[in-house]
Parts: C-alpha cells; sequence; structure tokens
C-alpha cells in the first residue's frame, strides 16, 4: 500500500495521496434541453425539481469516482393532434417519472482551500415513464463542473452545473416526433451536501 500511496504521490505532482468515502444528498432543477418543446408542450415548464443521492470514493486527491440516482416528476395535460398540424389539450392528466443513475469521474483543484472546484465526466442510464406508455430506458454522457465548499473536515456544501444527454430514447411518436427532439437529456443546476467518512 505503501509503495502504491508513493507512485501516486509522484503522478499527482506531489499531491498526498488519500482515500475517502462519502455521501451527499443533492438537488436543483432540470432544463429539458433536449427535449424543450415536448416538455413545455405537455407540462407547461420548461423542466422540472430533481433530487437524489450519491456515494463518493476519493481514490486520492484531486481523482474521485461518484454513483448517483436522482428522480425527477411531472404532471401535464395529454394532448391530441389538431387539424392545423399542431396539438391541442385533451384534458386528460399525465404525468411521468425519470430516474438516471450515473457514474461520474470528477476532478478537483485547490485541495486545502474554502473552495474546491472541479469538473468531471460520466455515463448515465436512464428509466423514464409516462402515465399509459411502456417505460423507455437509454444511455447517455454527462460533463459537469462545480464546487465543494468546505465547512469543516467532514462536511461539505456544494454546488454544480451539468449538461447530460440520452440521444435516441423518444422521438418515435407523438409531440417528440412532430417536434423532432429524441434526447431526454438537458441541464441541471443543482446543490447538497456531503458527508465525509
Amino acid at each position: 500500500m505503501r509503495v502504491l500511496c508513493g507512485l501516486i504521490f509522484l503522478a499527482t505532482v506531489s499531491i498526498p495521496c488519500s482515500a475517502a468515502f462519502q455521501l451527499g444528498v443533492r438537488g436543483g432543477y432540470f432544463l429539458a434541453n433536449g427535449w424543450s418543446e415536448t416538455h413545455d408542450l405537455i407540462y407547461d415548464a420548461p423542466g422540472t425539481y430533481a433530487i437524489g443521492a450519491e456515494f463518493t470514493y476519493q481514490f486520492y486527491f484531486p481523482l474521485d469516482l461518484t454513483l448517483a440516482v436522482d428522480v425527477l416528476s411531472a404532471s401535464g395535460e395529454r394532448v391530441w393532434p389538431a387539424d392545423d398540424g399542431g396539438f391541442e389539450p385533451t384534458g386528460e392528466s399525465v404525468s411521468y417519472d425519470m430516474t438516471p443513475i450515473t457514474l461520474m469521474a470528477r476532478w478537483h483543484f485547490l485541495r486545502e482551500s474554502l473552495l474546491s472546484p472541479y469538473v468531471g465526466v460520466g455515463v448515465g442510464y436512464v428509466q423514464f415513464k409516462e402515465t399509459g406508455e411502456d417505460t423507455i430506458d437509454g444511455v447517455g454522457f454527462l460533463i459537469q463542473a462545480g464546487s465543494d465548499v468546505y465547512l469543516s473536515r467532514y462536511f461539505r456544501f456544494f454546488f454544480e452545473a451539468e449538461y447530460n444527454s440520452y440521444p435516441d430514447t423518444i422521438g418515435n411518436f407523438g409531440a417528440s416526433y412532430y417536434y423532432d427532439e429524441s434526447d431526454l437529456g438537458g441541464i441541471v443546476a443543482r446543490t447538497g451536501f456531503r458527508v465525509v467518512f
């Protein structure tokens, strides 16, 4: 183990080796960038709120790996093709539940500081279930940027922005087909807390 830490030490230009676990809770707003017109038409909003939890293993500063699960939902009104080529409301309630599961590798900066900015890249798997429809699954990618705010050695506040994309998951019929929108991805602005073990 000492040899491994020594190699990591050299590889990170004299930054000390320090593995740790983190548990976090998070919440934010998901802007449905990849299917904005469909979301706005049916759910009368550009996006929805998201909450989630994450588990992180920090191999050594500045690299960590985070597994996260988020849940999103929204309610709206089902639409039907109109004679003018668009859509009209039917009066029928409709809702969706979306669950992204993501794996993110992040690179941190400024370890011994109040703020520790980071950037990350990752992969994701999403499940999407809408009222009366079959569950849709998709895979995609994510990029992220944010910062930890060190409240103490074991407790951190954070804020981050994320772009995610799940291409070719919708768009086979209905409003998403009409608007030629096939990506369930979007932009997320979130904040939360992390506890270090």
